[in-house]
């Protein structure tokens, strides 16, 4: 149950979190915690980076990723010269990854990360790809525009229409555009940037 939770601190980057639990040692930070992943590799692919070095100090081992693994982590940190070294090294990673993890941009997104969206987007990742913003998941759910309506991150949301993102498009839970987001989530800059450019 602990590294559930543990797992869980670590993806949504819940900094406190994560300390509380590291430090009364009820997980075990050598071995993997979830699906295979350490708890470094998981807070580096999940854009968490910062947590990263304080996992190693107390005990986690350091990080040691997968190209593809790699890739993810440095387009959620907007790393573009990590990115154009992996690019270089493994000319088919980028078909690969859009491939593998089409809705990336959904999870930059959920993580308010708008140089890292600005990033996938020149790589060719779609953003109007559906995805899951709870947890970094492909399951086809909602856009990053509708979790920047929820969250009300004006920057985000102007970055992604700039990119083309589709204010019409409706999620596959609720059927609602990020306009209808905006508002039950009562995000009146939202609400105020989407109106003029949402169908009626």
């Amino acid at each position: 149950m602990a590294r559930g939770e543990l797992a869980w601190a670590i993806t949504h980057g819940f900094t406190e979190r994560v300390e509380l639990l590291v430090s009364h040692g009820v997980v075990d930070l050598t071995a993997p915690i979830a699906n295979g992943a350490t708890a470094t590799s998981m807070a580096a692919t999940t854009g968490h980076a910062d947590l990263v070095d304080y996992l190693v100090a107390h005990g986690a081992p350091p990080l040691d990723l997968s190209p593809v693994d790699d890739f993810v982590a440095a387009a959620l940190a907007a790393d573009r010269s990590r990115l154009d070294r992996l690019l270089a090294e493994h000319p088919g990673l980028l078909v690969q990854l859009r491939q593998a993890r089409p809705a990336l941009m959904t999870w930059a997104a959920a993580c308010g990360a708008v140089a890292a969206v600005e990033v996938l987007a020149e790589l060719g990742f779609d953003v109007n790809a559906k995805g899951r913003t709870d947890v970094p998941s492909d399951q086809p759910w909602q856009t990053a525009l509708h979790k920047a309506a929820e969250d009300g991150n004006l920057e985000l949301a102007r970055t992604l229409l700039r990119l083309g993102a589709d204010p019409d498009i409706r999620d596959a839970r609720f059927d609602g555009t990020p306009l209808g987001w905006a508002r039950y989530f009562g995000q009146q800059e939202l609400i105020d940037l989407l109106e003029p450019v949402t169908a009626p």
